[in-house]
């Protein structure tokens, strides 16, 4: 067909996306009416880009194809569906007998592939005995849900401290690295889990992210190691808060957040003032 939606839209499968494939699919090509089927937002900022990349040939061969893929996806779209459905059943019976939580935060949004959970955030707080790890940078219910179905709640009776949790999830430095350099040399390679691969994402979230301090440790780490090192760095620290959350509460995490937080802030002031320094400029606190 020869169109380059993919190329102007991000997310193809989004409301806009779905409503110009779909009409594509029932036969439309009018490239101007298509792109009126955009959002507003979206008119204004890439109207010309989406007619351009709305040029195309509309054969009828693969205008078949198109239905064929957008009758696969809707069979998996409600098979997802149906499993949204019983994680919501599952979470209410678990949460039957929980206490109620108090002083609930606002949830955070999740992007892409979120579940439709009614009272998503409600549930996943009141599941946790008011523990909500969404205060942690980079985790959402989302990935909340995903680190409890591979770890479960009470992490302190299967790992004594957040070392040992860390270590079994393959996020510890292997014994033949340090600070310092690299020691002798060990046959064994600890491999990372599903639990460490969820915390790893969850850090390349928070690296692609600003104005956090964790988001500063990531790109640190990465100019000074490379992005695979920083990836898994970040991935410990973010795995030893929720650790610590889980097992010590969330005023305790609080406390070493906000610790880290102004220590991040007065190593960027000084090396600002550093910098001006160098250049013979004078800082001013406004």
């Amino acid at each position: 067909m020869n169109i380059k939606l993919h190329t102007v839209i991000s997310d193809i499968m989004g409301e806009s996306g779905q409503k110009v494939v779909r009409a594509i699919a029932n036969g439309e090509t009018s490239a101007e009416k298509l792109t009126g089927l955009c959002n507003a937002d979206m008119q204004k900022r890439k109207g010309p880009e989406i007619l351009k990349a709305l040029e195309g040939k509309f054969r009828e061969e693969y205008l078949f194809a198109l239905n064929q893929a957008l009758d696969i996806y809707d069979f998996f779209f409600e098979k997802i569906r149906a499993c949204d459905n019983q994680i919501e059943n599952l979470l209410f019976t678990m949460t039957k007998q929980k206490e109620e939580p108090h002083d609930l935060s606002a949830s955070k949004s999740i992007n892409h592939n979120m579940p439709q959970i009614k009272d998503f955030h409600y549930l996943m707080v009141k599941l946790s005995g008011n523990k909500d790890a969404t205060s942690i940078a980079g985790i959402n219910d989302y990935s909340f849900l995903q680190i409890i179905s591979e770890t479960g709640l009470d992490l302190q009776e299967k790992w004594l401290t957040n070392s040992h949790f860390t270590s079994w999830l393959g996020l510890a430095p292997p014994l033949n690295k340090s600070g310092k350099g690299p020691r002798q040399k060990k046959k064994f390679k600890r491999q990372v889990n599903n639990a460490g691969e969820i915390f790893k994402q969850i850090a390349q979230n928070v690296g692609n992210g600003k104005h956090c301090a964790l988001s500063g440790f990531y790109k640190r780490i990465k100019g000074r190691s490379g992005a695979s090192i920083a990836n898994k760095a970040t991935a410990r620290k973010i795995a030893v808060y929720y650790y610590d959350l889980m097992t010590k509460g969330l005023n305790f995490v609080e406390e070493g957040i906000k610790r880290y937080e102004e220590r991040y802030k007065a190593q960027k002031l000084k090396y600002l003032f550093k910098q001006a320094q160098e250049f013979g400029f004078e800082l001013v606190c406004a």
